[in-house]
């Protein structure tokens, strides 16, 4: 290549060199461009370029195809009728249409846009046979990891106050706030029942780690994990091993022989459905996907054990939800004295319409710090179980329960309440509850007695559970109190009105917005100084 040539290619390199940069830094057009040079499309080309559609559409049926066209992919308040041929019609209509048609690029991304839009991607759903893990993972199948035990709490609300310096006292929040004065009865007069149901859901939920406050040691689905187990190895623990059962009148969760007996009889109660379920599902054998061909193969004899068992507890949990859905939130809702049926069912599908688009499942859940914080029930706490409570710690605490004017310190509660569950037989067959015995021979063997549980049932289905609101929280609970407070600042969460921001909620302008009782906003006034706070 001689000299020439090369300045000549250097000079044409530089040429289109500077051409690029000046169209990087060109900016965008206004208006449409040609697709080439981004020069604006003028408006006599712009209208001949709708005249050429209603050419080519011609003039009547021009009109009747867009409107056919927008009705169906841009609204998509019906399902397309293929047997009408309804999508070959839009094809038809795209077909006829220049190619250099605004047009046919509105109508080209509205196809598009449904046919990506009407399968999910990433798909939430695998063609197998997969059972919910015991763990809470996969759940989702975008994100497997999400919602499983031992997984971090999310965080919902973005802080942007500062926290303050000298917040009050978390013995004297309590003292002042919270500590009941005298039991005040629902003004509904909702049984402890619903509480006690409650008292499960939250044990389902959180777990919070003593090691590390972030972490929640169990799942973040409502999938009976105080019944099942927080892992395989608490899911086994709970097994017989054989036809899908479960050992007689047990539970996983160790935490819930400190609650009230009637708590423990409701997942008694669970546990007994799962056992009738899975000999039910045996007895029908629907087309014999339980059978074994031989029974005294270990390994078809254990398959059998798996499928009875995951198919038994995907039926008890959809008791456990209906139950929820029907009783616990209806009755939240304020609906359970009325004459209405109808429920809130968030487990609905929704296809997209005219106003909403369809709403997304399988994407999976994590439970938040907030929502840890939040589901707290306390003044539902009725006489009885208050009294209940109250001898379940002085055999916990021993020497160390607090006499007349003292307390007990967060050292040494937490000290205790760890020996205490230490102390509980490792086998859940074992453990009992609330001075309730199993049955020691017979066919009924390791069961407890219907006569014990009916008895306790009823009682508490008679107990009127407590008021919301302040001043109502059991003086013996005053070192939970503590903890939660203390903890709750330790991992900065939000305040009040940041919640109620994040919720889309009012946030609260006074104290007297926040509480009517003249006495609690004055001790709020004084203790926080400005409602934000």
């Amino acid at each position: 290549m001689s000299e020439q040539d090369i300045k000549s290619s250097v000079m044409d390199s530089i040429s289109k060199f500077t051409d690029l940069i000046k169209a990087i830094r060109r900016p965008p057009p206004p208006e449409p461009g040609d697709g080439v040079l981004d020069k604006p499309l003028t408006s006599s080309e712009v209208s001949g370029s709708f005249i050429k559609d209603i050419e080519a559409l011609g003039i009547k049926e021009s009109v009747e195809d867009i409107v056919f066209t927008l009705k169906l992919l841009a609204l998509r308040n019906k399902p397309l009728d293929d047997s009408q041929f309804q999508l070959e019609k839009i094809v038809q209509i795209m077909s006829k249409l220049p190619s250099n048609s605004n047009l046919l690029r509105e109508i080209e991304k509205l196809l598009i846009s449904v046919l990506w839009s009407d399968i999910s991607k990433p798909p939430n759903m695998w063609a197998n046979d997969f059972y919910r893990s015991a763990d809470g993972s996969n759940n989702s199948r975008a994100f497997p990891e999400m919602g499983k035990s031992n997984s971090y709490y999310t965080r919902n609300v973005r802080i942007e106050r500062p926290q303050l310096l000298n917040v009050p006292d978390p013995g004297t929040l309590f003292d002042t706030l919270m500590v009941r004065k005298k039991f005040k009865p629902h003004p509904s007069s909702i049984s402890s029942m619903l509480f006690y149901l409650a008292t499960i859901i939250t044990h389902d939920l959180f777990d919070s780690s003593p090691k590390d406050p972030y972490i929640n040691q169990t799942s973040s689905y409502l999938d009976l994990t105080p019944l099942y187990g927080r892992n395989l190895e608490e899911q086994m623990s709970v097994r017989q091993g054989r036809l899908g059962l479960l050992k007689p009148d047990t539970f996983a969760d160790r935490r819930i022989i400190i609650q009230p007996p009637g708590v423990c009889c409701l997942l008694v109660l669970f546990s007994r459905n799962h056992n009738y379920i899975a000999k039910r599902l045996l007895q029908i054998n629907e087309n014999e996907r339980f059978s074994v061909k031989d029974p005294n193969d270990p390994e078809e004899l254990k398959i059998q054990d798996e499928n009875l068992f995951q198919t038994a507890r995907l039926v008890n949990g959809g008791l456990y939800l209906h139950t929820i859905l029907h009783d616990y939130l209806h009755t939240i809702l304020g609906l359970n004295k009325t004459k209405s049926d109808w429920y809130l069912d968030p487990t609905k599908t929704f296809p997209k319409d005219t106003l909403t688009n369809p709403i997304p499942t399988g994407l999976g859940n994590q439970i938040s710090l907030e929502f840890n914080y939040i589901y707290r029930w306390h003044p539902a706490i009725s006489e009885d179980d208050h009294k209940w409570i109250d001898d379940q710690f002085k055999r916990i605490l021993g020497k160390d329960y607090p006499k007349e004017g003292e307390e007990v310190s967060v050292s040494v509660f937490t000290s205790k309440l760890k020996e205490w569950r230490e102390a509980l037989p490792k086998e859940p067959e074992k453990r009992t509850f609330g001075g309730l015995e199993r049955i020691k021979e017979g066919e009924l063997k390791g069961t407890f007695r219907d006569t014990d549980l009916v008895k306790e049932l009823v009682h508490a289905t008679d107990q009127v559970a407590g008021a919301f609101g302040a001043n109502g929280v059991p003086k013996i609970l005053r070192v939970i109190e503590i903890l939660g407070i203390k903890s709750a600042r330790k991992m900065g969460v939000c305040s009040l009105n940041e919640l109620r921001r994040f919720l889309n909620l009012e946030p609260y302008k006074s104290f007297e917005d926040m509480n009517p009782d003249e006495e609690v906003a004055k001790s709020l006034r004084l203790l926080y100084g400005h409602v934000d706070n």
